[in-house]
């Protein structure tokens, strides 16, 4: 075991949790702001199908490591990847200002608050 400390382990899934929330909403509004409407349902779904199908792959790869290394080596190392990885991708300039990366020519999605939308819009 990492720590004996419960309160330790509940204040960092607490941390977690608000981590990942905050990152929802940012991510959410990335794929409503740069998928075109009606790809929203596709693009969601996507989301969510890899988001949780990923976790079983995980859980198999952390119980085959145990056969090379202890709990606590596999547990520092998964968090030392988490937080170089983060750190990679937080030291761009369009993920730090939150900014698309197309061309600024290129036209917006549909739907976006960028166009005009008709008054008939949305009444399909």
């Amino acid at each position: 075991m990492v720590t004996g400390s419960v309160a330790l382990l509940a204040a960092a899934f607490f941390a977690g949790g608000v981590g990942q929330q905050a990152f929802d909403v940012v991510k959410m509004t990335g794929l409503r702001r740069d998928v075109p409407e009606d790809l929203h349902g596709r693009a969601f779904s996507a989301d969510f199908f890899f988001s949780f199908a990923s976790l079983p792959l995980g859980q198999l790869l952390g119980a085959g490591l145990l056969r090379f290394a202890d709990a606590r080596s596999i547990m520092l190392w998964g968090g030392a990847v988490v937080l170089v990885s983060t750190a990679a991708v937080a030291v761009r300039p369009d993920v730090r200002r939150f900014a698309s990366a197309r061309p600024a020519d290129a036209a917006p999605a549909r739907g976006t608050p960028l166009m005009e939308r008709s008054p008939d819009a949305g009444t399909r």
